[in-house]
């Protein structure tokens, strides 16, 4: 249904959540529209589900939808019913009902655990939209945003923020958000710059906008380091396009510091990526340790210039099971 659609818009089927018991099957909690009036949108990514206190049961699930949503959900470790086990909500909505607004979410967020420049620690939820059905398609605006989440070891008094004009809690939108897509956090100007870091420390994290035509993310990303790292895709521009041939463009990785948005590495917009060799779709990145125990950050077969991360080191641990 919503790879012919051009619009937001709502589904029948797809929109809903389960919680399984995984040796009985016994359906244990589910979230469908009825519960959650938000949950109108199918739901094809995988949930990321974290262990936020180290305690080896999971404790929190992110996952975004269709509609440009971004939903968390609060597990109830200490419940002895299922009617309490989870609460959640919609903290996010990042799209509209217009075709160069509507952004979808093919893929689950990236959580992180960031202490931020005031010395409070928060949760990073790093998410880009793109058309998986549709790579090349060049109406939509993609975006890749970072929402930050301040209730990290418990549950949120309510879902969203705190909107100060009518006293009511709502989801993050891109107005909340600083866009950090001109660098100028990074301006020569010390008013602009100082200006800037202001705006970014009041917001409820920051968007970066892809600007090439058509630029999309098709893969999740991945943080380490204070550095969050992800693909997009490009599509070969129509006029440039030989008709004897398969459209395939080309594709970026990017690496910005996930506080602020800013490049890793230089000090201008473009510092941020830099274009993958070979055409096609990029995977995601992840992080690679050699024999000898380095680190390096990984995109499909290519090894990418690690010299902006900090020494990291595998660490190995284990428990013996009592019977």
């Amino acid at each position: 249904m919503q790879d012919n659609s051009n619009i937001r818009s709502p589904d029948s089927i797809g929109n809903s959540m389960f919680i399984v018991d995984a040796i009985t099957g016994e359906r244990l909690w589910t979230a469908d529209e009825t519960d959650y009036p938000e949950m109108q949108y199918s739901i094809p990514s995988d949930p990321n589900v974290i262990d936020v206190n180290g305690d080896g049961i999971a404790d929190q699930i992110y996952v975004g939808d269709m509609g440009g949503q971004v939903w968390r959900f609060d597990i109830n470790n200490d419940s002895t019913t299922n009617n309490d086990l989870v609460q959640g909500g919609v903290i996010a909505t990042l799209a509209a009902d217009t075709p160069r607004d509507l952004r979808r979410f093919f893929y689950q967020p990236d959580i992180a655990l960031v202490r931020g420049d005031d010395g409070n620690k928060f949760l990073s939820i790093s998410i880009g939209s793109g058309n998986r059905a549709h790579p090349l398609e060049t109406t939509n605006d993609d975006r890749f945003y970072m929402i930050r989440q301040y209730s990290v070891l418990r549950a949120p008094e309510e879902y969203g923020m705190l909107d100060e004009t009518t006293g009511e809690y709502r989801p993050v939108t891109e107005a909340d958000l600083f866009d950090v897509t001109d660098n100028s956090i990074d301006s020569d100007d010390p008013v602009v710059a100082q200006n800037a870091r202001q705006q970014l420390e009041e917001a409820q994290g920051w968007l970066l906008k892809l600007e090439a035509p058509g630029e999309k993310v098709l893969a999740h990303s991945f943080t380490v380091d204070n550095g969050v790292n992800f693909t997009t895709y490009l599509p070969t521009p129509a006029s440039s396009q030989d008709i004897c041939a398969p459209s395939i463009g080309h594709s970026r990785l990017y690496r910005v510091e996930i506080r602020d948005g800013r490049p890793s590495k230089g000090d201008t917009p473009m510092s941020r990526y830099s274009d993958i060799p070979g055409s096609g779709i990029a995977s995601s990145p992840s992080l690679f340790f050699t024999p000898e125990g380095d680190a390096y950050l990984q995109e499909g077969t290519r090894i990418v210039d690690p010299s902006n991360l900090n020494p990291v080191r595998r660490t190995f641990w284990s428990e013996r099971a009592e019977f």
